[in-house]
């Protein structure tokens, strides 16, 4: 049984990104070159990507975080070491600024902000119950 969990997605990082992707389609279409319109036309289909293609998977023996078409690992359930809230903007494979950070291996770390965090970790913890949870009600 596989679980797949979509990233929650930030209104106002949406908004942001719409906007931005839109002002510079409008001062590219102002120079009245047709071949930089790709450049906001790509840009808009690889932020599209990483809004509809992030997702957490819990696989039968790793988390798989993906996120648009540059990012994918595997983590191993022996390997995750605590889970705790974080509302850190730094960049991450996380679509919300609600975000869970997840300790794994010696000193490595990812940030993720599943739809159902609740229900994320419910299932998260029946594959790794080892896991410490912190700062969060299951």
């Amino acid at each position: 049984m596989e679980n797949k969990f979509q990233s929650a997605v930030s209104k106002p990082l949406f908004a942001f990104l719409s906007i931005f992707i839109l002002g510079l389609t409008l001062l590219v279409a102002q120079v009245d070159n047709y071949f930089l319109l790709s450049v906001p036309i790509t840009l808009a289909v690889f932020v599209y990507s990483f809004l509809k293609e992030t997702y957490y998977q819990i696989s039968e023996n790793t988390l798989e975080i993906k996120s648009g078409i540059l990012y994918k690992i595997s983590i191993p359930y022996a390997e995750i070491q605590k889970i705790k809230p974080s509302n850190s903007i730094e960049s991450a494979p996380a679509n919300s600024f609600n975000r869970l950070e997840i300790k794994y291996s010696k000193f490595k770390r990812v940030l993720i902000s599943p739809q159902n965090q609740q229900e994320f970790l419910r299932q998260l913890l029946k594959k790794a119950p080892q896991v410490e949870i912190s700062g969060i009600e299951i």
